[in-house]
């Protein structure tokens, strides 16, 4: 925090930024250039609130856009894709898989749920992701599908406490 390094900030020019957002693009895909381009705003603006320069020129920049008719990479599944996956999916992911698809849970929820959280008609689990308590009604097919396991269960040598296992 000296008077060197306030100096340094003080005279980045939004040219300095626009060329590191485009070798960051051009190295690594233009989702990280525009990565390198927000955390940039925030140490600017994080030196502006600190009185060591008067704007943020990185504000007012912007990202690099998306070609036009570039497919979308984190889209929903069509129903024939939901149901290709399903049909040659193993076991072991296929019921993980259904409680992510029917009620919403994440794979890491999905994968350390117990059997507490199922009472024949919906599933109760406290998300890890902000311990936010869900409950999702069990559709017929999830159902279906944890009624099975649930008698895999009962059968086992050694009962899982998980819904979801796996050979391990």
């Amino acid at each position: 925090g000296g008077a060197a390094d306030r100096a340094i900030v003080k005279a980045i020019q939004p040219g300095q930024i626009l060329t590191l957002r485009d070798k960051a693009a051009k190295a690594k895909g233009r989702r990280f250039g525009n990565y390198v381009l927000a955390v940039v705003r925030l140490v600017l603006e994080w030196g502006r609130e600190r009185g060591w320069r008067g704007d943020n020129p990185a504000m007012r920049l912007k990202s690099i856009r998306k070609p036009k008719g570039e497919r979308k990479v984190n889209r929903a599944w069509s129903s024939d894709e939901v149901e290709a996956f399903a049909r040659g999916c193993p076991d072991q992911i296929a019921l993980p898989f259904a409680m992510g698809l029917f009620a919403g849970m994440r794979q890491g929820d999905a994968l350390s749920v117990t059997w507490a959280a199922y009472n024949g008609a919906t599933l109760s689990w406290y998300a890890s992701k902000n311990d936010e308590l869900c409950v999702a009604p069990a559709a017929p097919a999830l159902r279906a599908m944890l009624e099975g396991a649930k008698e895999a269960h009962r059968k086992a040598k050694v009962p899982a406490l998980q819904i979801a296992v796996n050979t391990y």
